[in-house]
């Protein structure tokens, strides 16, 4: 509690725990909270690694391919490599989750997406498609509005 790195992904916080450099590349592992109306990232995939979550506190709407799930407190969930997916919070309070990388890398791209957010800052037009690129991410623009408009959450 109350150690790593500390940053801002929007109006979202997220604290660095491990990362591939301390696990032999194995995992990295972020702690999140993500208010009440937001989408946590847009839809996108990776073809490099896994992303395991585990819900602490609310419950979180993750969509995986063409299937939506409500994650609740103690639940766990896989967002597999090569599938679009993306993730929200419709719920009454803030969520809480964990995130486990595998093997270890993204939170790397976390890390330099939470530096584009600094003095409450918002990316610059490209610079988040910069960074994907940079770090196996691909967006699915073509969903986000959808996602938006359908759950009423905002980035």
């Amino acid at each position: 509690s109350g150690e790593g790195k500390i940053g801002k992904i929007g109006e979202g916080d997220i604290n660095f725990k491990l990362s591939k450099t301390q696990t032999d590349g194995h995992m990295g592992i972020t702690e999140s909270v993500l208010p009440v109306g937001l989408l946590g990232a847009p839809p996108h995939f990776h073809n490099g690694f896994d992303e395991i979550c585990r819900v602490i506190q609310g419950t979180l709407t993750i969509l995986v391919g063409d299937e939506t799930f409500e994650v609740n407190e103690g639940d766990w969930h896989l967002r597999p490599r090569g599938i679009v997916h993306s993730f929200w919070n419709t719920g009454a309070k803030p969520v809480k989750f964990i995130e486990l990388f595998s093997p270890g890398g993204d939170e790397s791209y976390m890390s330099e997406l939470s530096d584009l957010f600094l003095n409450n800052k918002r990316p610059r037009p490209g610079a988040l498609d910069l960074l994907a690129q940079k770090h196996d991410i691909t967006f699915d623009w073509t969903k986000l509005k959808t996602i938006m408009d359908t759950y009423r959450v905002r980035l």
